[in-house]
């Protein structure tokens, strides 16, 4: 679990339902108070709140790479530069926008295809699980993934073409 505000990645491979339309669709998170990944009403990743937003459509039952990073570039680790990499190439880059805080309340688990205080009931708003499927999660505590080092993981896992990823589904 991390703590302390400071730099970190996250990372996961995933396969959505592109028939689910839902607003928020967890795919990592510690929550909205800290920070989060989730598949939008688009169809598109959209991190840290709604600072980082991946330029396609990425919910249409492929398999798809995220990774997220957030690079605390000050002593008091409040000023952040995020990057977001969709399929092992950079989507977006801003700065001091979102909430990256690690150790914001209620509490600093890591929740893969959730988000802390969602379900998927009816009653609020059909939830946030993720409608599909992830595997190889991560995340890296203290360290940001440099591009290269993004791209290497996505090569290493045999793609063949951008957005067919052929991560082996977990059963």
């Amino acid at each position: 679990n991390p703590v302390n505000n400071t730099s970190f990645s996250y990372m996961a491979w995933f396969k959505g339902n592109p028939c689910d339309d839902r607003s928020f669709q967890g795919l990592m998170s510690g929550n909205d108070s800290t920070w989060r990944a989730s598949i939008n009403s688009s169809g598109k990743v959209q991190a840290h709140g709604n600072a980082d937003v991946s330029s396609g459509t990425i919910n249409d039952g492929n398999w798809h790479q995220f990774v997220l990073t957030a690079n605390a570039f000050d002593p008091t680790h409040t000023n952040y530069a995020n990057t977001l990499y969709i399929d092992g190439l950079m989507s977006i880059v801003t700065t001091n926008v979102g909430t990256n805080n690690p150790a914001g309340s209620p509490g600093p688990e890591v929740l893969i295809g959730s988000q802390t205080g969602y379900t998927n009931s009816t009653l609020s708003g059909g939830g946030r699980c993720f409608a599909g499927n992830i595997c190889e999660a991560a995340f890296f505590y203290g360290t940001v993934l440099s591009s290269n080092q993004v791209r290497g993981i996505w090569d290493i896992a045999g793609v063949t073409q951008i957005g067919r990823a052929s991560c082996r589904e977990r059963v």
